[in-house]
């Protein structure tokens, strides 16, 4: 376990600097715990779909698009789950359980 202290723009960037940091030295991050920010891996498994399914939407390569964008930049990306449950409730139907 691993704790880092750090300031940056938003929570997604300190977190993606952090996992970078980390793994630079040689250690394998395997998770960052966070209820509000998910990655693509997350976001399939909670709206019951494949991976490749969730990828494709959220590059605009199936469904309606405007999915929303990463709140992190290059490396691990990290999606706001609220503005993607937003998006499944308008352009792909509810996700159960939410």
């Amino acid at each position: 376990m691993a704790h880092v202290d750090r300031e940056a723009e938003s929570l997604a960037d300190a977190i993606v600097t952090a996992a970078g940091q980390v793994e630079s030295v040689g250690l394998k991050v395997v998770a960052v715990r966070s209820d509000d920010l998910v990655s693509l891996k997350d976001i399939a498994a909670r709206v019951k779909r494949t991976y490749e399914s969730a990828r494709l939407l959220a590059a605009g390569a199936r469904g309606s698009g405007g999915f929303p964008p990463p709140m992190s930049g290059s490396g691990w990306a990290l999606y706001s789950w609220p503005r993607v449950v937003d998006w499944f409730d308008r352009f792909a139907g509810p996700v159960d359980g939410v």
